[in-house]
């Protein structure tokens, strides 16, 4: 059966190829007042593809700035960690701009000193990179 239903994440309209027992078991759950609505949790193949992209980059760069935030790296090693998060962080605005279709913007090293800083901040400057590639560059 053909159910239809809009990306979670960028709302395009969507076909859905479900299974009959879905609607029957859907509505055994509405009488026991559960939402079993899973087709409000569909994704389209770009954004889903987008999603599964960044999200371990995210994190590896979460578990990095936790430890960081914990004290568990030692200071001779914050170089390398530095380095690491770098190299993560550039992987995920090229993710990012390839899902946004902008170029790739010029590399700021503050975004990692930021998180070197102010690892519990990691989730903002990610917000911030990810607006920061939305937004084609002027040269």
């Amino acid at each position: 059966m053909i159910a239809h239903g809009k990306c979670k994440f960028c709302h395009k309209a969507l076909n859905l190829i479900v299974d009959d027992g879905y609607f029957e078991l859907k509505e055994k759950f509405a009488k026991d007042k559960i939402d079993l609505d899973l087709i409000k949790l569909a994704a389209c193949d770009r954004c889903a593809d987008y999603q599964n992209a960044k999200y371990p980059i995210e994190q590896r760069i979460k578990k990095i700035c936790m430890n960081l935030l914990g004290g568990l790296i030692p200071k001779v090693e914050h170089e390398k960690t530095r380095e690491v998060l770098t190299a993560l962080c550039q992987r995920y605005m090229g993710i990012v701009a390839r899902y946004k279709n902008t170029p790739v913007p010029i590399w700021d090293a503050e975004i990692t000193d930021s998180m070197m800083r102010t690892p519990g901040n990691f989730s903002l400057i990610l917000c911030d990179v990810r607006r920061m590639c939305a937004q084609p560059t002027l040269v």
